[in-house]
């Protein structure tokens, strides 16, 4: 990506992906997917899931489907987005969720930067505040979830709407990702910065991403670095 001076000064803000980057989901979300579609009988090809992991529910119904020539079961991506819900919420109240490495102070340095905070996350918003008590983890002020929706991720929507709300210039703006799909909408609102918090591999090579590292920590050291 092409950057300017401008990111060379305090990050304007922070949008972080809520799955990866902060917590470990064991892939559960990315296979509800799997599970569900095998029971309508659409068994998926090598590396659908991958493909569509972070974007918005119905996006990635819909992608999968048609990837896989059923149009038959397109009217029913409703219904299938009200199940994939109910699923997420279990996981949820379960337990299986977890922090990723190095989260904790992390996130306590996050909040008390005082930074305009955006979390990506597809699932309903409701969910984050109750996760992140139950995971020991406070939500400040500074703090906005979003990413779900129609025209969430990885759309830059959402994200181009909370830069304007808090009149943010793009390039002082630095993004923690996982996904394809939050890759694809941080690019597209073209921040200053988009760092991949995992083993960069062949299926990363065309996203818009400027760096990688292993931790959420690891991102804020590099921050901390760069100012």
């Amino acid at each position: 990506m092409n950057h300017t001076t401008e990111n060379s000064g305090k990050a304007g803000g922070l949008v972080i992906e809520v799955i990866g980057p902060l917590v470990d989901d064991r892939d559960l979300m990315a296979r509800t997917y799997a599970d569900l579609l095998a029971g309508e009988g659409v068994v998926l090809r090598p590396g659908a899931i991958d493909q569509v992991a972070g974007a918005s529910i119905d996006w990635a119904l819909r992608t999968l489907l048609e990837g896989h020539g059923r149009f038959d079961l397109i009217e029913q991506i409703p219904a299938l987005e009200r199940r994939v819900v109910r699923e997420w919420e279990g996981f949820f109240a379960s337990g299986l969720l977890r922090l990723a490495p190095r989260t904790e102070a992390a996130w306590a340095q996050i909040l008390g930067s005082g930074a305009p905070v955006l979390l990506l996350f597809v699932g309903e918003p409701h969910l984050i505040p109750r996760l992140f008590s139950g995971l020991g983890l406070g939500l400040g002020g500074q703090v906005v979830v979003g990413g779900s929706g129609a025209r969430g991720l990885p759309y830059p929507d959402v994200i181009t709407a909370w830069l304007a709300t808090n009149a943010l210039p793009v390039a002082s703006v630095r993004a923690a990702i996982r996904s394809p799909a939050a890759a694809l909408g941080t690019g597209g609102a073209a921040l200053g910065e988009i760092c991949l918090i995992r083993e960069a591999g062949p299926e990363t090579g065309m996203l818009p991403i400027d760096a990688t590292v292993a931790t959420i920590a690891a991102f804020m050291d590099r921050l901390t670095t760069q100012d």
